[in-house]
């Protein structure tokens, strides 16, 4: 395995690494969370590809950038192009969860030639709080919490350290949320509690806050990169419905629904959805 760390476009530090031998294959986590999300797919696809993985701007051991307008999805697609320039990468592959499926619409529509294909698992690439939980009504709360950031930063960080504690409600909480509890891994879901801990609130709010200020469907209608859509029938996070409409205004895309999963679909049953990625890969030549 490779480790380093290089300064993006915008001076900000950014951590990366590659495993494997083979073509190129990034793997690209959600809002938030960390290297240990692709714990299930890292081995398998490391036995097939070069993988590259990075730490998005102000996530785990990258930096946040000193231009806090700079931390927005399009820069975290800008670092993911810097990396492949860095590499020397001629083309690449590209597995993106939650948050990284807006990153990698971004990536699709400035590198249709070195962008071979796509995989997006369970995200969306419009404001996620118009359908969350099958209800808008999550919209005006995070807009007013936002707020309160603003206004008192040191206050929002005090309630966050303390809505992230570990313990047994968030726990349960997050398996019934963002994974299927009657197959997820404790150490999955402690993974995942474990990054959202770590993670600044300003993180959270900047990049949460462009996430749900932009549209990009049309980035999605424009594209011209294989892509498969992946997505869990009992997700609440990204339902099923905004699944459907992104592999529909998709060009060249494929569909698998995965039967019982939730946001982590790829987390809650790995064979399955490692088997139907593969297999997509070998449809479009990618192997």
């Amino acid at each position: 395995m490779t480790k380093g760390m290089f300064n993006s476009r915008d001076g900000t530090p950014i951590y990366y690494e590659v495993l494997g031998e083979g073509r190129p294959l990034f793997l690209c986590y959600g809002l938030l969370c960390r290297r240990e999300h692709w714990v299930h797919q890292l081995p398998f696809f490391a036995a097939r590809y070069q993988v590259v993985v990075i730490d998005y701007r102000g996530h785990q051991r990258s930096g946040i950038p000193l231009n806090d307008k700079n931390l927005t999805i399009e820069w975290c697609a800008k670092d993911l192009q810097d990396t492949a320039n860095l590499l020397g990468l001629q083309e690449f592959s590209c597995l993106g969860h939650s948050m990284g499926v807006p990153v990698l619409a971004h990536l699709a529509a400035w590198e249709p030639v070195r962008l071979k294909s796509n995989v997006y698992i369970c995200g969306s690439v419009n404001n996620p709080f118009e359908q969350m939980l099958f209800t808008d009504r999550l919209d005006p709360i995070f807009s007013a919490s936002a707020t309160v950031f603003e206004k008192a930063p040191f206050v929002a960080e005090r309630v966050w350290q303390a809505l992230t504690q570990r313990n047994p409600i968030s726990d349960f909480v997050a398996a019934q949320l963002g994974f299927n509890p009657d197959v997820a891994r404790k150490d999955d879901v402690g993974s995942y509690l474990e990054g959202v801990r770590q993670a600044r609130p300003e993180v959270f709010y900047r990049l949460m806050s462009d996430y749900r200020a932009v549209d990009r469907r049309t980035l999605l209608q424009q594209s011209k990169v294989p892509t498969l859509v992946v997505a869990g029938d009992e997700d609440c996070i990204t339902p099923l419905p905004v699944q459907r409409e992104m592999a529909q205004l998709l060009p060249h895309s494929q569909f698998v629904q995965v039967a019982g999963g939730s946001h982590n679909a790829h987390m809650d049953f790995p064979d399955f959805v490692n088997e139907r990625i593969r297999s997509f890969f070998e449809k479009v030549s990618y192997v």
